[in-house]
Parts: structure tokens; C-alpha cells; sequence
């Protein structure tokens, strides 16, 4: 008994079938006709499609500016006291989370910080050197109640003057000065200015720099003060000191006010006591 012959238009035998369990591949997708769009499949989880199928990763995250910009910010009002020092730790935090990659604006955090240390380099500067004592002082002075000068420059009303404003011709009262005997001192921050037409105690006669850059201790200083005094005293009053009835005392800047206040002068005031009226400019005696 013959085979019979596969029928010519079947192509040949047909393949063996799989095996059970096996995997049977998909065939490949049809072709697409002119003008029809691919097929893609979905993206995979955490990526998304790109031309032909292939996963690509997500774009990169937006950095934020906020961090360095408000950095910037209080560095430019770093004047007010510690705003710098914050801007400061803002613009460091922001250079760090910059580094990081979390964040942007390398440009403003870096100006952030130059501007927080020259404020807070410049208030230390400031406070070291006295600038707000001399504020204050001048404040003070500005505020009623204290002695006021005229248009020539003289006290017109009587009120509280600092010792440091003192100037040649000024009349004026100090308990504490008063009455002191011979190498006796006090500290007076302030006194009380009173036209030289009033009854007054001690009227200033000279004002003269201390010599130096550099204080030169509370001897010194009173000896040239004591020097200086009695040199000016003969051009003010008519008289030398040694041939005249009138006491001298003097302001000297101390250890603090010469650093704090930039004191550098010696203030001389003449005195017969109590209740003088008038100048005693020529009194010759």
C-alpha cells in the first residue's frame, strides 16, 4: 500500500508541535499600511515611551530658587541686627541642598553670603569702635530738656549737655567737681549747661587733644592735663595760674571713653566757686 503525496499547494509538511509547557512566541505585528500610526505599547512603570518603544528615563525634577532667593533678600537688609546672621544660614543651607542637587540658584546664595559677612563685619566694626555710643549720645543731647545753643553758638538754655560736647566759652554746673581738693577726681558723663548771663559754676576756657594714638594710662593723662590747663590758662584769663585766685579743673578722657566714645580732649573750666555771673575772659586776677 502506497503513501499518498501532500497536495501541492500546502507547501510541505507541517512543523512538529511544541512540546506541552512551552513558550510559543508572538508573531511579529503586521505590517503597518501607508499613513496608519505604529503601534506602541504602553510605558513601562517609571518611564515613559520613546519613538519605536523603547523606555526612556523621566525628565529631571524643577529645582526650586525660593531657598537662595530668600537668602538674598535678607542679606540686603543685613544692616538690621541679626537679619545678617540669618541670611547668612540660609544661604549656606541653600549652597548645600544646591550641591546636593535639590535645589538652585548657586549665583544668589553665593552673593547671599558675601553681603551677610560685610553687614555683620561692618556692625561688629561699628560697635567695636563706639559708633553706637556716639549715636546715642547724640540722641540724647537732641532730646528736650537738654541745653540748647544759640545762633552764635553759646548755651541759650539751660538743660543737660555731655562733657564731651563742651566748648570754649561754655558756662555750666557739677556738683560732683565741685570742691575738690588737690588730686582729687570724679566722672561726670554730663552737666548742666547755663548761659554765662546766669550764675554758674565753672566756665570752660580750652579744649586740647591728648597727645598719642593710644590711651596713655589715667597718670599720664592727668599730668598732661595738668600741663596743658595751666599753659592755656594765661591766654584765656589775662593772668598766669600761679598769679591768679581762680581754680582750674579739667575733663580727661578715661580708658572707656577713650575706645568707646573716641574721646581724645581735655576739657579746662575755670572757677572762683559758686554764683559767678558773667565771663571770666580778661578777669586778670
Amino acid at each position: 500500500m502506497s503513501t499518498p503525496a501532500a497536495p501541492p499547494d500546502e507547501g510541505g509538511p507541517l512543523p512538529p508541535l511544541p512540546p506541552p509547557g512551552a513558550v510559543v512566541p508572538s508573531p511579529p505585528p503586521p505590517p503597518v499600511p501607508p499613513g496608519a500610526t505604529p503601534y506602541l505599547p504602553p510605558p513601562p512603570p517609571g518611564g515613559y515611551a520613546a519613538p519605536g518603544g523603547y523606555p526612556v528615563a523621566p525628565p529631571a525634577p524643577r529645582r526650586s530658587t525660593s531657598l537662595a532667593l530668600l537668602a538674598l533678600i535678607l542679606a540686603l537688609i543685613g544692616v538690621i541686627p541679626l537679619v545678617g546672621l540669618a541670611a547668612l544660614v540660609l544661604a549656606v543651607v541653600a549652597l548645600v541642598r544646591i550641591r546636593q542637587g535639590r535645589a538652585a540658584g548657586t549665583g544668589m546664595a553665593v552673593v547671599a553670603v558675601v553681603l551677610s559677612v560685610v553687614w555683620m563685619g561692618g556692625t561688629a566694626a561699628f560697635l567695636a569702635g563706639g559708633g553706637w555710643d556716639r549715636v546715642r549720645t547724640a540722641v540724647t543731647s537732641a532730646e528736650p530738656g537738654h541745653g540748647v545753643r544759640g545762633s552764635d553758638g553759646t548755651i541759650a538754655t539751660s538743660g543737660s549737655v555731655q562733657t564731651q560736647q563742651l566748648q570754649v566759652g561754655d558756662c555750666f554746673e557739677d556738683p560732683s567737681m565741685l570742691g575738690l581738693a588737690d588730686g582729687e577726681t570724679t566722672q561726670s558723663s554730663t552737666v548742666t549747661g547755663i548761659p554765662c548771663t546766669q550764675p554758674h559754676d565753672f566756665e570752660v576756657f580750652a579744649v586740647v587733644p591728648v597727645d598719642g594714638s593710644d590711651y596713655p594710662g589715667d597718670d599720664a593723662i592727668s599730668t598732661q592735663a595738668q600741663s596743658a590747663c595751666k599753659a592755656a590758662f594765661e591766654g584765656f584769663v589775662g593772668v598766669a595760674f600761679d598769679d591768679s585766685v581762680l581754680d582750674v579743673y579739667f575733663y580727661t578722657p578715661t580708658s572707656q571713653t577713650w575706645s568707646r566714645l573716641h574721646d581724645r580732649s581735655i576739657t579746662c573750666s575755670v572757677s572762683e566757686g559758686t554764683g559767678t555771673t558773667g565771663t571770666l575772659r580778661g578777669a586778670q586776677r
